[in-house]
Formats: structure tokens, sequence, C-alpha cells
């Protein structure tokens, strides 16, 4: 069994155990602000959702002070893949043809987006220092029609592909989809110059399989107060029996 990691916080830790659910965000929400941007426009990377991880086993000092509130939050160890897998026939995705997809039906049957994974739907972001990569050209493409409707050709699968080197330190795991917005009729209403107004939401809350908690490990932040340690033993004695806690082995001032 493979595994990736995930920082976070004690109260983000509550919400995963209650709904059984990981949160996908734009990557309008991102911290590094270039991860929106592409050579056509400065905010088409929000339309692709995604949740971070990482394949360090290691603890991360960067990543406790980067991801957690004082380095006081929690580390998930959690097998690859822990989402909920359906079968989906689709009449806007591959012409109809059958398709195995983590996306949850409640996201695909929507009446105002189409919602496309991106291939894979996990994939290890490659780091790189050409601006070519960092910022794609997902549309190849595009009129606009008298009234106000467009067409377009293009290939949103390389937004979210590529960072700089700066942040290779992350070594990171990334699960996402895209989403195209449609009116009733079922045309585009996508804003590629807005900054995220005509999102239908910023984040997504994508179901977890009931088997993916069964070897969950947890291991608390270096700066975690007895108290909120308490709490985590509660919150895994509630929801989650079998997760396994561990103690940082960082001795941290």
């Amino acid at each position: 069994m493979e595994y990736l990691y995930h920082y976070t916080n004690l109260s983000s830790l509550a919400l995963i155990f209650k709904n059984k659910t990981f949160r996908f965000n734009s990557l309008i929400n991102m911290d590094d602000a270039e991860e929106v941007k592409t050579k056509n426009s400065p905010f088409l990377g929000k339309y692709c959702f995604i949740s971070s991880w990482t394949d360090i086993e290691a603890e991360s000092i960067p990543f406790w002070g980067l991801y957690t509130d004082n380095m006081s939050g929690i580390r998930i160890k959690m097998q690859k893949y822990p989402f909920i897998k359906n079968t989906y026939r689709l009449y806007y995705y591959e012409n109809g043809k059958e398709f195995d997809s983590y996306i949850p039906e409640s996201l695909l049957s929507r009446g105002d987006i189409y919602a496309v994974p991106t291939l894979p739907f996990l994939r290890k972001v490659e780091y790189t220092q050409y601006n070519d990569l960092i910022y794609p050209k997902p549309i190849d493409y595009f009129t606009k029609n008298s009234d106000g409707t467009f067409n377009f050709e293009g290939n949103f699968n390389d937004i979210n592909k590529y960072k700089r080197d700066s942040w290779a330190f992350q070594s990171e795991w990334r699960y996402g989809f895209v989403i195209f917005p449609h009116d009733k009729t079922g045309r585009l209403n996508m804003q590629f110059e807005a900054n995220g107004d005509d999102l239908p939401f910023y984040y997504y809350d994508v179901p977890i399989a009931d088997k993916a908690f069964d070897d969950i490990e947890i291991i608390t932040g270096p700066k975690m107060n007895l108290g909120d340690k308490e709490i985590l033993r509660l919150l895994c004695k509630e929801y989650c029996p079998k997760a396994i806690i561990k103690e940082s082995e960082l001795l941290i001032n």
C-alpha cells in the first residue's frame, strides 16, 4: 500500500472525520499566486480544483510552519486514492463513453457546470524554471458570438501540473478536477478576465471511502498543547477508533 501525507489543523481534521470528506480548493485560493495564471488569462486557473499532499515521509518543518497554526496542527498519513470510485456515463465526457471516476455524483449531476477530472486524477507536481510550462496556454482557439456566447478549443489538463523550482521542497502530489460553468441551455458561461466572482463555488468537499480510515496515521504538531492532544484523542475515539496517533519527533521551542 502506498501512502501520502497532508498537513492541516485540528479543526479541519474534525470536519474530515465528521463529514468523511476532503476539501478541493480552486487554484485561486493557493498560496502560490502564480498557479491561477495562464497565457490566456491571469485568472483561468480558477476553474481547476485540487487537494494537495506530499510524498515526504519525514516530518517537514516548513510544512508545519506553513500549513498548521503555529506548528500545533496535525499531519495525516493516508493511503493513495482514499476517495470513493464510481462508474459514470456522461454525454459531455469522452463522447458518452463509460468511465470510472473519483469525482462524486453530486458534482457531476449539477445543472450549472461540466466537471472533468485531470488526467491522471492524482499526479505529482513537476518543478521547473520555464515560464512556458508554469504559465500554460489551455485555450488554442477562441471566438465570441454576436449573442454573447463563445466557442473555444483547448486543453485544461496542464493547469496545476507545473510549479516554479522554488516550491520543489514540497514534493507535492495533487488530486484534481476542472469545472466549466454553463447556463440553463448548456452553453458555457465562463469569465476569463474575472477574478473568481463567476465561480459557483470556491471549494468542493469530496467523499472519502470508509476503508481509507482503516490505517490512517496522525502525527501531532511539535507545538501542540496537551489540551488539543486530548481533543484529538476524543475525536479519534468518536469518529475513527482505528487511527494511530503519534507524537512529533521534533523539539521546537
